[in-house]
């Protein structure tokens, strides 16, 4: 008997999504579970915004963990897309610079712009965390959802995540200033 067709191949990738292909492939990565958190956010506003426009079901508490998922969501991802370089980057000049100058252009941007103003997010942050936790600070709507310092929580957690992250790519920067060939120059 001949031998079975090869399978399909995968499609292309959307919106050139490098992460894309492992969810296709079947891999069980983080990618794969963030398509879930992304599909249950539409999904929810979806629902939200249907029941709303067309039966009048409006729900404080789903508005208000839509609005929850949204921030759990982006701070969470923050340190994610700094520690594998998916981070917003201009690379007008950056792509130009010789691997050295990478390093040191990255090493000075960590040292004088990313860890002062992370510094100063996460100390605010805490703070508001932590008033709003003491206070056991409830929703402004009567119906809405309760212990609001759940949510506060995350920017914290998440600022620190990405300090953590930033953290590791100043220790890349410099190994490529001392090591050019123990670094790939493409992640810094």
């Amino acid at each position: 008997p001949p031998p079975p067709p090869p399978p399909p191949p995968p499609p292309p990738p959307l919106f050139n999504d490098t992460a894309t292909p492992e969810i296709y492939t079947g891999d069980t990565s983080s990618a794969a579970s963030d398509v879930y958190k992304r599909q249950a956010l539409l999904v929810t506003t979806i629902f939200d915004l249907v029941s709303r426009r067309f039966f009048v079901l409006g729900s404080t508490r789903l508005q208000e963990f839509e609005w929850h998922m949204h921030v759990v969501l982006f701070t969470l991802c923050l340190g994610y897309a700094y520690a594998k370089d998916r981070h917003v980057r201009v690379d007008l000049l950056h792509s130009g610079f010789r691997p050295r100058t990478k390093h040191i252009v990255e090493i000075i941007g960590i040292l004088v712009l990313a860890l002062p103003y992370l510094t100063l997010l996460l100390y605010f942050g805490t703070q508001f965390f932590w008033q709003s936790f003491v206070i056991d600070e409830p929703s402004k709507a009567a119906l809405g959802i309760p212990h609001r310092w759940i949510i506060k929580f995350f920017l914290p957690f998440g600022i620190g995540l990405l300090i953590i992250a930033t953290l590791g790519a100043l220790c890349r920067a410099f190994a490529g200033l001392i090591d050019p060939a123990s670094v790939d120059v493409a992640k810094s």
